[in-house]
């Protein structure tokens, strides 16, 4: 990853990494670029500056589980979903003292 920054870059270039590693990158290419799926689905910038109503809105949370339960088989995740879900649709008690 030094050398080359990026996973397509190192495949562009298998011919120049060295044989032993190179049979183990081609029979695991696959799985390279899961990874490289399950990183993006990770990378959510500016969350943080997105008033919470905004967030709430956009979210698709049958969307998160078809793809994390169902596409990756991340079945842990169900639980952390439903209390995400049920924290972004309920609504939120108003403080009387503002």
């Amino acid at each position: 990853m030094q050398q080359y920054h990026t996973i397509e870059n190192i495949y562009d270039n298998i011919d120049q990494i060295a044989p032993a590693l190179k049979e183990k990158m081609l029979a695991s290419k696959d799985l390279a670029f899961q990874g490289k799926s399950l990183v993006q689905l990770m990378d959510v910038p500016s969350l943080i500056e997105k008033p919470r109503e905004d967030f709430a809105t956009n979210l698709s949370f049958s969307h998160f589980r078809d793809v994390l339960i169902n596409q990756y088989q991340f079945t842990s995740m169900e639980k952390n979903i439903k209390e995400l879900q049920d924290m972004y649709e309920k609504p939120q008690q108003v403080s009387l003292f503002g």
